[in-house]
């Protein structure tokens, strides 16, 4: 992933403004600046203060891009 990219989050969606590190544990950690968020005063300032907030790559997914087909198996 890269930054520019719209990914969705434990806590909603939003883009990736970068990875954390280049390498170890930091590689896996994005600051994701979040499009909506809950209605909580910590989450708020913690955007506010850092541009976003950090999560690790196992919770943030990619948003498949715009005009791919998805398909839906019963």
């Amino acid at each position: 992933m890269k930054p520019g990219d719209k990914v969705t989050t434990p806590l909603g969606p939003g883009v990736i403004v970068k990875r954390e590190g280049e390498t170890g544990i930091l590689a896996k950690r994005y600051l994701v600046k979040m499009d909506k968020l809950i209605d909580s005063t910590y989450f708020r300032a913690m955007q506010q203060e850092q541009g976003g907030l950090y999560f690790m790559e196992e919770g943030v997914k990619k948003i498949s891009g715009e005009g791919q087909q998805i398909s839906l198996t019963f």
